[in-house]
């Protein structure tokens, strides 16, 4: 190489090094934005905003502004907090949420759930101590929320909204919607109730309504049902209409409610001439930011309180950005501003707004709750568990408390999930020829030449069975919490199986094997069948890990046929993981099925699943009786079952 050709050689080495650097530099500080902008998203906003956005935006956030002020104000009362708490309650969180928040639907404020969980809290520690005022405890409360929601992010487990079953949250829901209707009758008939500590139940509450039934006030009543109308009317009609008229879809009914019934109000003094209770002056003070007061009490009793909020959070969404032409998030952030002048500025207007026109805002924000399309479908189509679970949670909710509610909707849902993933599918496979079977993929294991396949006895009740053969498909994964579980249904298959082939020799023709509602499996068999499950049954072998094999009898006599069951073909295709006890267990029971004179035979098991069972030191005693599909598998099968040494060593 000449002086010249390795000089340039160095040059290009020095010119990669220097673009390699370049290029990790600018990846790395590439990586850096898009951490900074998945943070704060309003980076992004910020850069494309502009004129007409900035319209939109304003008109939403008034919009939104003045829903969330009546809302906040009418749910202080569920919430047990005072009018001004409430209103710093919707303001700052739709402050904050632009700088932090990605979606322009998602509109952050006050939830007629939360704010009854909330209220809970609040009047129980409060019967308790006179220690904290509510102000406190509600903020307390609130920062626990947000502590609980940041550790479960951090472990990622935001997948815990969803264990909560359909219908146990909808049987809970309804509770809830029920407990905040009974809730506001005493403001909607104008009441006058003494004052008492403590949640009552919702019967103590309806036993209280009747009792001072008698005090109510007819303006107020009037004024009560007329807006409760107006609300759930104007949503029907909105409903029905909003695609004929943009204006009526967009238009706000409770901010049109407050305007009407404060004119109202005021023009005819209904305080004065008719004593209906209004809201009245309230303090409009903005209390300034405190860090939350958590002593080792308060904190031990709002831990459960907490969770119960994170989970009940999600029940109930607000999307009116969307609803009202909000097209960034920074219509939230405007709506907060907006309410934070409106409460300083409207405080001598609001005064006169009457409390039946909040208590029917609440109402009908509580009957909006109900979704009576999902409570009619599990009775339309009579999945009676779900109703009675539904009907369970609902009246848990109502006549006990929503903390007890909704611990005993996550109770069910947590024992539904452990029995459903207990029950692992297993079915027995029959032969099946290839032209009747639908959407074959000859890539799944399959081996051209042979002209069938092995399919499920369920969906191909008269597919044809071995005599002597048991072969069974795995369509699950293989744990050590459903293993046990496996033996079990292993034992009814084979059973099932024998009594099945045992029909089939008799000529009846319309047996199979199917499952039942738990999960068990069961032999169909004809009515004229002489095997009884009582009578008729002798034991093969015994063993403490698998339990007794059991074979019918023919009549009175023992079925001593070697041809009834000597393999069980096991297909693992459809076996998409195994963990260390599986393979231990699964192992012992290949192990007592030998000593018991059955030959077990594995199909299609994974690479990773038989790295498993070499590094065991358990492969090479089974390498003989493994094949990568259940056709070859069973074709082996039929071609040892030929061999009289095979035969005196299994058939016997």
């Amino acid at each position: 190489m000449t002086a010249l050709e390795s000089g340039v050689s160095k040059v290009a080495m020095v010119t990669t090094d220097e673009v390699v650097k370049i290029q990790n530099a600018e990846s790395a500080g590439d990586a850096k934005k898009r951490c900074l902008k998945r943070v704060f998203p309003l980076i992004d906003q910020i850069k494309t905003y502009n004129r007409q956005l900035f319209l939109d935006d304003v008109i939403a956030a008034f919009t939104i502004a003045f829903i969330l002020l009546p809302q906040s104000i009418a749910y202080a009362s569920l919430a047990r907090i005072g009018p001004m708490q409430a209103c710093v309650a919707a303001m700052f969180p739709v402050m904050m949420y632009p700088i932090f928040g990605a979606s322009h639907h998602l509109s952050v404020g006050p939830e007629a759930v939360v704010s009854v969980v909330t209220g809970t809290a609040v009047l129980g520690i409060m019967a308790d101590t006179t220690a904290y005022t509510a102000a406190q405890i509600s903020n307390s409360l609130a920062f626990m929320v947000g502590l609980v929601c940041i550790a479960l992010a951090i472990v990622r487990a935001g997948f815990i909204d969803s264990i909560l079953s359909g219908y146990l949250l909808v049987g809970f829901v309804l509770g809830v919607s029920n407990l905040i209707c009974i809730e506001q009758f005493p403001d909607l008939f104008g009441l006058a109730l003494p004052p008492r500590e403590g949640d009552d139940s919702a019967l103590d509450k309806i036993q209280i309504i009747i009792r001072y039934m008698g005090t109510s006030n007819g303006v107020t009543i009037g004024i009560g049902i007329s807006n409760v109308l107006f609300l759930l009317g104007m949503r029907r009609i909105k409903k029905l209409y909003k695609h004929k008229s943009v204006i009526l879809e967009k238009t706000p009914e409770i901010l049109v409610l407050v305007v009407i019934m404060i004119g109202i109000s005021a023009g005819l003094d209904l305080t004065g001439k008719y004593t209906v209770n209004v809201l009245g002056t309230f303090d409009t003070h903005l209390p300034l930011p405190a860090l939350p007061v958590l002593t080792g009490d308060l904190f031990g009793r709002l831990i459960q309180p907490a969770f119960i909020t994170m989970l009940v959070g999600f029940i109930e969404s607000q999307t009116v950005t969307k609803k009202f032409g909000g097209k960034t998030c920074l219509a939230n952030g405007m709506a907060g501003i907006i309410v934070l002048v409106a409460t300083q500025v409207l405080g001598p207007v609001l005064k006169f707004l009457p409390k039946a026109t909040l208590s029917g805002i609440v109402f009908a924000a509580a009957l909006g709750l109900i979704e009576m399309k999902e409570i009619g479908f599990i009775f339309r189509i009579r999945s009676w568990n779900e109703v009675l679970m539904f009907l369970i949670t609902w009246a848990v909710t109502i006549g006990f408390a929503i903390t007890t509610g909704i611990i005993v909707c996550l109770g069910f849902s947590a024992l539904m999930i452990i029995r459903r993933s207990t029950e692992t599918p297993l079915a027995v496979i029959g032969r099946v020829k290839m032209s009747l079977v639908a959407n074959v993929d000859e890539d799944d294991g399959y081996i051209d030449g042979i002209p069938y396949r092995y399919q499920d006895l369920v969906n191909h009740p008269y597919a044809e069975l071995l005599e002597g053969v048991v072969a069974v498909r795995i369509m699950s994964r293989i744990m050590f919490y459903n293993i046990a579980n496996i033996r079990r249904q292993l034992r009814d298959l084979i059973h099932a199986q024998c009594l099945l082939v045992l029909e089939r020799r008799k000529g009846t023709s319309d047996s199979r094997i199917s499952r039942n509602g738990s999960g068990r499996v069961k032999p169909f068999v004809s009515a004229s069948a002489q095997y009884n499950a009582h009578s008729s049954l002798t034991v093969l072998g015994d063993d403490e890990l698998i339990g007794p094999v059991i074979l019918p009898l023919r009549g009175d006599k023992v079925e001593d046929d070697p041809m009834l069951f000597n393999t069980l073909v096991l297909d693992f295709r459809g076996c998409t993981e195994l963990d260390a006890w599986a393979v231990f267990l699964l192992h012992s029971i290949f192990h007592s099925f030998e000593e018991q004179g059955v030959c077990v035979v594995i199909c299609g098991m994974r690479d990773v699943q038989i790295q498993m069972f070499k590094r065991a030191g358990w492969y090479e005693g089974m390498a003989e009786d493994a094949f990568p599909s259940v056709e070859q598998g069973i074709a082996a099968v039929e071609s040892r079952m030929r061999n009289p040494r095979w035969f005196k060593r299994y058939g016997e």
